[in-house]
C-alpha cells in the first residue's frame, strides 16, 4: 500500500513552483548584489569628495607656504641651491598628496604635469629623476608651482559651492 500526500499532478505542480521560486530568488539576489555594488561605488565617490573638501584647503595652504619659502630664497640661487631643491621636492610631495584628493581630472592633469618636471627623459622611454636644477629650470618650476596654486585655489573655491 502506497500512501501519498499529494497526487501526481499536484507533485508536478509543486516541483514547478519550487523551480519558479528558486529562479525568482536568484533574480532577486542578483538584483540585491547589483544594488550593493552600486551603493559601495557611490559611497566611495562621496567619501572622496568629502576628503577633498576637508584636505584640499590645508594642502593648498601648505603649498602656498612652500612657494613663499622658495620665492624668498630664489634670488640667491647659487648660495641656496640645495635648500631650493629640497623645498621643490617638498612641494612635489605635497602635489602628489593633493592629486589623490582631487576629483577634477583637469586639476589632476596639472598636478601630473608639475610632477613630470622632476624627471628627465633618457632614451625616449626611460625617465630618470633629476638630481639638481639649473637656475633657469628652477624659475620655470617656480612659475609652474604658482600657476598650479592659482588653479587649485580656484578649484577650492568651487568646492565650497558644491
Amino acid at each position: 500500500m502506497k500512501y501519498r500526500i499529494f497526487s501526481d499532478s499536484n507533485a508536478e505542480l509543486l516541483t514547478d513552483l519550487s523551480t519558479i521560486s528558486s529562479f525568482v530568488g536568484l533574480v532577486i539576489s542578483l538584483f540585491g548584489l547589483g544594488v550593493s555594488i552600486f551603493l559601495i561605488i557611490e559611497a566611495k565617490k562621496i567619501s572622496r569628495l568629502f576628503l577633498g573638501k576637508a584636505r584640499v584647503p590645508e594642502l593648498v595652504k601648505d603649498l602656498k607656504n612652500a612657494y613663499q619659502e622658495i620665492s624668498d630664497i630664489m634670488p640667491n640661487f647659487e648660495k641656496n641651491k640645495n635648500e631650493i631643491f629640497t623645498k621643490f621636492l617638498e612641494s612635489k610631495s605635497l602635489v602628489e598628496n593633493l592629486e589623490k584628493k582631487l576629483t577634477d581630472d583637469l586639476e589632476k592633469k596639472k598636478c601630473k604635469t608639475y610632477k613630470s618636471m622632476f624627471f628627465k627623459d633618457k632614451y625616449f622611454i626611460l625617465k630618470h629623476r633629476k638630481v639638481e636644477f639649473t637656475a633657469a629650470e628652477s624659475w620655470v618650476l617656480l612659475r609652474e608651482l604658482s600657476a598650479l596654486i592659482t588653479s587649485i585655489t580656484e578649484f577650492e573655491k568651487d568646492l565650497k559651492w558644491n
